[in-house]
């Protein structure tokens, strides 16, 4: 600021000395040829000075402030005015600068909205996204990709955020122009792997900060999830029809030729193409029912009144089941429970497979026992069996379609994989849900909770 003030400070006196320049010079000239006197030469030197420094001084004043203005034309506030009012020239610079300030200033604003804008588009984006430069270092990252890949990415490389040589020589590719836009898919992650599609595009302008490249990652984790799923669906589908169609097939070869003219092979043979027949049926009928309840899982479920009823048919049906194995069925579910969201038939389905399944896994013998507990939010029912119990690393598993802990036994005793599956997406429809809890060799408890009924 000093060197400022001296400069601003010598227009004064440049534009003082130059308006007397003329003045002297005239006077001089006249000196020479006599025209006046010393003296006379004298005072009108004076006051040729004098006279320019006067007439100059407002000039000098103006640009002296105008030329400050100037400087901070960006920093000072637009209704801010330049105090230059001597001249009229001064005035016309001085509104000059007042329209530069301010339009100087409205673009200011208008960058600092449209940077702030694309912070929060880049924000609000619910994938991972990274802005890098020419050094391949993060300039920005959203907070979707903070939150996938840990806060503190700004300025760190990006090789080591995502250390994927695909992904890194894709990026290499654009940040050096050898292409515009690459597209490559990778996974990480050891234990709960992601998979993610990664667009990296190159910026048509250079940022700023040297910003060159975007990066986009997409995660198809539950594309790449389900389409797993549809494959071990078909796999297993294909697998429980396959098997007991084999048998039939054998079997009819078999009662065509060999056994032709045996009757107590074909009455053998007809008695286990019957079960498997059977086992087909249940198959197909599980498989219609789960496709019904997830076309439907949208739709609101109705209520039911009375659980213990439902309950209580459900063990009539299966009384016959439970008998065959000696096993005594206890409900201890009061008749005055709340009502629950869902209608009498879906929570049907939901009793009929836990309680059978209870059955069939319980010790021949033992006891099932099914408890009802009603709390504020809402309404449990748990289905207990004294059976094998079921390691703690096959539970989280257990309502996947088709999956078994021992697919042997669960076949030998008539079960089709489905069972808990058509729980859980009945559940789900109820806005309700299905816990498990079990101990090797001590049993196992399987819990719905019902929620009141839907507004």
């Amino acid at each position: 600021m000093a060197d400022g003030g001296s400069g601003d400070r010598s227009y004064l006196i440049a534009m003082a000395l130059g308006g007397a320049a003329s003045g002297v010079a005239v006077t001089l000239g006249a000196w020479a040829f006599g025209a006046l006197s010393l003296w006379q030469s004298g005072v009108a030197v004076g006051a040729a000075l004098l006279i320019g420094f006067l007439v100059s001084r407002p000039w000098a004043q103006d640009i002296q402030e105008l030329t400050e203005r100037a400087r901070s034309i960006g920093d000072e506030d637009v209704e801010s005015q330049p105090m230059a009012r001597r001249t009229a020239i001064g005035v016309a610079l001085a509104r000059a600068l007042i329209e530069s300030r301010r339009r100087v200033h409205s673009m200011q604003r208008a960058l600092e909205e449209r940077a702030v804008t694309g912070e929060q588009v880049l924000d609000a984006a619910p994938e991972p996204l990274f802005v890098i430069d020419l050094k391949q270092a993060i300039s920005h990252a959203n907070q979707a990709a903070e939150r996938a890949f840990g806060q503190g990415l700004l300025g760190r490389p990006m090789v080591d955020v995502v250390r994927v040589p695909e992904l890194l020589d894709a990026v290499d590719a654009v940040v050096t122009a050898e292409q515009t836009e690459a597209m490559v898919d990778f996974e990480v992650g050891d234990r709960n792997e992601r998979s993610y599609r990664a667009i990296v595009g190159r910026l048509e302008t250079m940022g700023g900060g040297g910003e060159v490249a975007v990066i986009a990652l997409q995660d198809l984790t539950a594309i790449r999830q389900v389409e797993a799923m549809r494959a071990d669906f078909v796999a297993n589908a294909s697998h429980e029809l396959r098997t007991p169609l084999a048998s039939l097939v054998g079997f009819i070869e078999t009662l065509e030729g060999p056994a032709k003219g045996d009757p107590e092979a074909q009455g053998r043979f007809l008695r286990i193409m019957r079960e498997q027949a059977s086992r087909m049926s249940l198959v197909v009928e599980d498989l219609l029912s789960l496709s019904r309840i997830e076309m439907e899982e949208h739709t609101p479920p109705g209520e039911t009144n009375s659980v213990a009823t439902v309950i209580r048919s459900v063990i009539d049906q299966l009384e016959p089941v439970a008998e065959a194995r000696s096993i005594d069925v206890r409900c201890e579910v009061a008749d005055d429970m709340p009502a629950v969201s869902g209608n009498s038939d879906l929570l049907q389905q939901v009793f009929r497979n836990l309680l059978e399944n209870a059955i069939k896994y319980g010790q021949d013998g033992g006891v099932v026992t099914i408890t009802g507990i009603s709390r504020e939010e809402s309404v449990l029912i748990a289905f207990a069996d004294d059976g094998v119990g079921i390691p703690a690393e096959h539970i989280p598993r257990l309502t996947e379609r088709f999956y078994r802990v021992d697919a042997a036994r669960s076949r030998s005793l008539g079960g089709t994989g489905l069972g808990l599956a058509i729980v859980k997406h009945i559940m789900n429809r109820c806005r309700g849900s299905l816990t498990i809890s079990s101990q090797v060799g001590e049993g196992s408890v399987f819990t719905v909770h019902l929620p009141p009924p839907m507004g």
